[in-house]
């Protein structure tokens, strides 16, 4: 975690997707064997998620756009990699910790990978999240998810990373 003089906090998460290239489906989550939850390490437990970021290992950009739900609590799913939501990853036990989205949708191609700039589904003053009492110990929760069919590189990087202001 790293923090600047304008109390910006950027915390960050990779996973590795299996070393696989089986095609996913609109919906489907990102995520590794074990499941798909995210867990954002942040030092205090409110602030605004002002942005965020994604790269990840590969350059393919057809169809690579990518949505990210934020939570204040675990999520009551962890879905594998390439799991399809049954209705929507938001568990109805989960509408009160739900926070927000950020869609992934636009591509800058690098030497090492993609690079993504999030838009999130709040006005420009960002996501508001609170973490109720210690039993969080200040954490944030995500889900990734794909917003089209899209075909993976086997064992891709993910690395998100968001800007929030405590």
């Amino acid at each position: 975690m790293r923090t600047f003089t304008n109390n910006l906090w950027m915390p960050a998460v990779s996973i590795t997707r299996p070393a696989n290239t089986t095609t996913y489906a609109t919906g489907d989550a990102v995520g590794t064997a074990a499941g798909s939850r995210l867990s954002f390490v942040v030092p205090h437990p409110h602030g605004l998620v002002k942005s965020a970021r994604l790269w990840k290992s590969t350059t393919g950009t057809t169809a690579d756009d990518f949505r990210l739900l934020l939570f204040t609590k675990q999520p009551t799913n962890n879905p594998v990699d390439n799991a399809a939501p049954t209705t929507s990853f938001i568990d109805i036990a989960d509408k009160d910790s739900f926070v927000g989205m950020i869609d992934f949708e636009t591509a800058v191609t690098l030497a090492a990978g993609n690079y993504y700039e999030g838009q999130d589904y709040v006005p420009s003053t960002g996501i508001p999240f609170h973490l109720n009492g210690t039993s969080h110990n200040n954490v944030l929760f995500g889900i990734l998810t794909v917003l089209a069919n899209y075909d993976p590189g086997s064992a891709e990087v993910f690395t998100i990373r968001l800007e929030i202001n405590q």
